[in-house]
């Protein structure tokens, strides 16, 4: 017989909702590094894609190469600046949940956009001195899907290759993900 208010030990394993419910101080010494090396990559992530998106001003060199040049360089600042977040808390914590990695990696991608939005947005208001011709809010949010999947992908790629001891089930979960990749681009493309 299962006394009231314990009908939930029976059902739970105690160490469940350990990594994510952990108050100890070490899931405080993981919330907190996970933080610090989220603001950092994602700062920097921020910074380096404003810098390119300023490089590359669209307005002067019309074209499609240069907007691919730019949308390959901006993927590859984030596929570095993710890596290296995701990497930096593996080694920081070896021991830390899978759940802060992912977390670490989507924000880092968040985080670096709402940066780049922001210095774009207060440039374009405060150094040229003209009114922006787009709204802070709905450049956010038109962007803000596109970082995410990219983040996502990059997240998950990074952990496989860190957490994943066996290089074979590794190689099987990279494949798998491309291909699921793969069919919801055929399924949205149709």
């Amino acid at each position: 017989m299962v006394e009231h208010g314990q009908w939930h030990q029976k059902f739970i394993q105690p160490d469940m909702s350990k990594e994510i419910l952990d108050h100890t101080e070490q899931g405080r010494t993981e919330s907190a590094t996970s933080l610090k090396v989220l603001v950092i990559c994602g700062l920097i992530l921020g910074w380096v894609n404003f810098a390119i998106d300023f490089l590359i001003d669209q307005d002067k060199r019309a074209g499609v190469f240069w907007d691919q040049l730019e949308l390959g360089l901006l993927l590859l600042a984030a596929w570095i600046a993710i890596n290296a977040g995701i990497n930096t808390l593996n080694r920081l914590l070896p021991k830390a949940a899978v759940g802060w990695l992912i977390v670490t990696g989507i924000g880092i991608g968040v985080l670096g956009l709402f940066v780049h939005t922001s210095f774009l947005w207060l440039i374009v208001r405060y150094v040229t001195k003209t009114a922006p011709d787009f709204s802070w809010i709905q450049y956010f949010k038109e962007q803000a899907l596109p970082a995410i999947s990219v983040s996502l992908v990059v997240t998950i790629l990074t952990v496989i290759t860190a957490r994943v001891e066996n290089k074979t089930m590794g190689f099987v979960l990279k494949l798998l993900l491309f291909a699921l990749i793969g069919f919801m681009v055929y399924l949205f493309m149709k």
